[in-house]
């Protein structure tokens, strides 16, 4: 696995440049064995999800989305597609953002995930788009189709990051998809590790995964 998990599917990857065939089970000589495949996903995923002296990692539908856009060419798309069954891109508190429709531009918390559909989940509005907080709105990404979300950006667009395994870059920015069940991504916003004023819980992003307070 220790020796595999960097290279990928069209034989970008490396030390030896091994190519893959984008199955599983079959673990032919010189191709990509399962559990490379396998680790190639969750390391690019705790890569680019986690923080770096140089940057605060990305939210997870962000990560979600790359994998899926890496899908058949560098990583297995046998695993991806369990992957995208398994990890929810919103996890439950995460701070998103509606980008079209009734309430376009209000922001609020991710309140109840549906294990068959990981990417539509319930969502509970806070603030409308001008910041000043509002009596909770409940959204059902499933019932709302046509509903665009993203967790929130913090300041700034993310510079290009370093795709460790095949040498490549990722831009942040290009990677967000334009379909409902695609919906992306956006950087981990607000301070990290801040105090709520409103309930004193110690949580990162923008609003208090507790009360649903704007941190400061």
């Amino acid at each position: 696995m220790a020796y595999q998990h960097h290279e990928r599917q069209d034989g970008s990857g490396y030390p030896r440049g091994l190519t893959g065939d984008n199955t599983l089970g079959e673990n032919q000589p010189n191709v990509i064995h399962d559990f490379g495949a396998i680790c190639a996903v969750a390391d690019i995923y705790d890569a680019m999800a986690s923080d770096r002296p140089y940057r605060p990692g990305w939210p997870p539908d962000r990560v979600v989305e790359l994998i899926r856009s890496l899908s058949g060419t560098q990583l297995n798309s046998k695993v991806v597609d369990i992957f995208l069954r398994t990890v929810a891109p919103y996890p439950i508190g995460t701070s998103v953002g509606v980008l079209n429709g009734e309430h376009a531009g209000y922001e609020g918390v991710v309140a109840d995930i549906d294990n068959k559909a990981l990417a539509r989940p319930t969502i509970r509005l806070l603030f409308d788009p001008s910041g000043e907080r509002v009596d909770a709105i409940e959204v059902d990404l499933q019932q709302e189709g046509d509903v665009l979300v993203q967790s929130v950006w913090g300041e700034g667009v993310p510079e290009m990051q370093p795709l460790g395994s095949s040498g490549g870059t990722v831009d942040p920015v290009s990677a967000i998809p334009e379909t409902p069940l695609e919906t992306d991504d956006s950087e981990s916003a607000g301070p990290q590790g801040a105090t709520c004023p409103e309930c004193g819980t110690v949580a990162s992003g923008k609003f208090c995964t507790e009360c649903g307070a704007k941190l400061q």
